[in-house]
């Protein structure tokens, strides 16, 4: 049995850092949209702390660091379904994360996440355009479900057309150097399958093989009524900057 490589943080962070100007270029106010969303889960938290946040779609682990740093009482499940993305966030690990390899809206998905109990609040940053509209019916219901009783769901995304990264990141082919300043969503993908440690993170374990395209168009009326119909009693929009806005829908 393979065991999974290991990266040190003086390795890791180098990519992480890449990766956040990366996604900073290309998705539309993608800064702001993680203040918000921090914004929300703070707010959240006044009048009873936190003790169990879910994100995601966590990536490398940015925003679930930040939200445990933010949260002292609470314990941040992050789930990603890339390798690649896992490895890194395990190389900068934060006591109180506690990383989950699982694809959003696979039948299998909650099984793995192995929760010990109700879900404060679960946060997704630029997940749902990855699922088809039953996909993200189905969603939904599960996440009420994982939810507390008066438990919230913080979701950003955009709800008028895919972001323009939302691309399957390439395997194979051709790697360009490229200028770590200016480079794309697919180009850090080639570097990163070009990086020997990290190539081999997903040898190890391609579980759910690349990403898929998200390539959904999200209307936002449509994913109110499906949170309204999965059990969430209020939903209301807290911030927009063009199509990118931050939904925050809390349970009956």
């Amino acid at each position: 049995m393979s065991t999974t490589p290991r990266l040190s943080p003086s390795m890791a962070q180098p990519w992480v850092d890449r990766y956040e100007s990366m996604m900073q270029r290309e998705v539309p106010h993608r800064r702001e949209t993680l203040a918000e969303v921090a914004a929300r889960c703070r707010e959240l938290a006044t009048g009873s702390e936190l003790h169990s946040i879910l994100e995601l779609g966590a990536g490398p682990g940015t925003l679930a660091r930040r939200l445990a740093d933010q949260h002292p009482t609470a314990t941040v499940v992050a789930v990603d379904a890339d390798p690649v993305l896992l490895g890194l966030a395990r190389a900068l690990r934060h006591p109180r994360v506690r990383l989950v390899h699982a694809r959003i809206g696979a039948p299998e998905w909650r099984a793995r996440l192995r929760l010990e109990g109700p879900v404060d609040v679960a946060v997704a940053v630029a997940v749902v355009h990855y699922l088809s509209d039953e996909q993200a019916r189905r969603w939904y219901a599960d996440l009420a479900h994982l939810l507390a009783g008066q438990g919230s769901l913080v979701l950003a995304d955009s709800f008028v057309q895919a972001p323009p990264y939302a691309t399957s990141p390439p395997h194979a082919g051709p790697v360009t150097t490229t200028d770590p300043a200016t480079e794309t969503w697919q180009q850090w993908w080639a570097a990163a399958d070009a990086e020997a440690c990290l190539r081999a993170l997903r040898e190890v374990d391609d579980t759910f093989g690349p990403s898929c395209d998200g390539d959904e168009r999200l209307e936002a009326h449509d994913h109110r009524r499906w949170l309204h119909e999965a059990g969430f009693s209020r939903v209301k929009e807290t911030w927009r900057r063009g199509s990118h806005a931050v939904l925050l829908a809390t349970r009956r």
